[in-house]
């Protein structure tokens, strides 16, 4: 896809603080790695697209019947760009789900990948079924676009079923890792210019102390001023340190309770050996990433289990127990088991300090 007529304004106003894009805030190399990965235990299709592009970064496990067939026939593959156009079009918001069946007959999803706002990438699975193939139908699309009948019908056999829960499932849980590994990249990035700007700016006041100092004792007043400088800018990289320490802590938590409970869920399905220890690679690899990061958090954090990081979210949020059981479809008694463990964990048992005020003070 192009975008020829769009203006500049146009353009930055798609990118994150106008001038980062989606390639400026991953590694795509990595992130093709998870993806693979995940395409060989899970055998579910991905595509990463920019937006609003729409050009391809990351195709993996995508099947025959589209790389042979729908995608190979000039005809059939306008049916694709119009169907990924109409379907990915439709995105607007984080979380946003949309499922959709291309003029081809297989079945789409997608996600959007929004960073501070900006929606600046989008990712799909699909080239499957919701239910069983009419196989009519794909007979009669075969001779529509000069296909081998009997190729054709042999890939349709090798398209999945799935349910739509799982395919949503599957979905969401690809677009929370793409979504924390851009928050990671468009951290780091933040991060490096900032340090350069105070390292320059460190650089240059340095210069400037020892000019004056060469100029003797009637410059004295001048140095003392630059001192009390160079101690203003300390506190000010001890609170970037601190900033830097919180924003670290925020996406160790975020990773911990948006994507590890679907990877657990995943691991709880049915698997063979092999899909096994792929999904223990995934989980490495999704380790590896935040890794940097861990030994900086408190330990009270760390040990909160994903259910009561959820928990204590919902908490923060004036959920009662009886509203947050729904949530879970679990009962009140055992939201409270979960609330105890929480006040153990943070050092409130048998003290008087509401929970929800004291969560929220955590966020600041």
């Amino acid at each position: 896809m192009k975008d020829e007529g769009r203006t500049g304004q146009e353009k930055n106003d798609n990118l994150v603080d106008f001038k980062y894009s989606i390639q400026d805030l991953v590694n795509l190399e990595q992130l093709r790695n998870i993806f693979e990965k995940f395409t060989e235990s899970t055998g579910f299709t991905i595509g990463f697209l920019d937006h609003p592009g729409l050009n391809i970064l990351i195709a993996t496990g995508w099947r025959d019947i589209c790389t042979k067939f729908h995608r190979a026939c000039p005809a059939s593959i306008k049916n694709c760009k119009k169907s990924n156009t109409h379907l990915l079009e439709q995105l607007k918001e984080l979380g946003q789900i949309v499922i959709e069946e291309c003029d081809n007959g297989l079945v789409d999803c997608a996600t959007p990948i929004v960073i501070k706002g900006k929606h600046i990438a989008s990712l799909a699975t699909g080239q499957l079924l919701l239910k069983q193939p009419d196989i009519k139908r794909f007979k009669r699309q075969a001779s529509m676009f000069g296909y081998d009948e009997q190729k054709y019908l042999e890939a349709i056999k090798d398209i999945p079923v799935v349910s739509e829960e799982k395919l949503k499932s599957v979905t969401s849980f690809l677009g929370e890792i793409a979504a924390v590994i851009s928050e990671l990249g468009y951290t780091n990035l933040v991060l490096k210019e900032e340090a350069v700007l105070l390292d320059k700016e460190i650089t240059e006041r340095k210069k400037a102390e020892e000019a004056l100092k060469a100029r003797g004792e009637e410059l004295e007043s001048k140095t003392q001023n630059l001192e009390e400088a160079n101690i203003a800018l300390k506190v000010l990289l001890k609170r970037r340190d601190e900033d830097k320490a919180e924003l670290e802590n925020r996406i160790l938590l975020n990773m911990k309770a948006l994507a590890t409970p679907y990877l657990e869920k995943l691991k709880m399905t049915v698997l063979d050996e092999n899909q096994k220890t792929y999904i223990s690679i995934l989980e490495s690899n999704l380790n590896d990433i935040v890794s940097p990061f861990s030994h900086k958090l408190s330990s009270m954090f760390l040990d909160f289990t994903p259910t009561e990081i959820q928990v204590a979210n919902l908490l923060r949020q004036g959920k009662t127990n009886k509203e947050i059981g729904g949530l879970f479809n679990c009962s009140p008694r055992t939201i409270a088991f979960h609330r105890d463990n929480i006040r153990r964990k943070l050092g409130l048992k048998n003290k008087k300090t509401n929970l929800k005020s004291y969560l929220l003070t955590l966020q600041k």
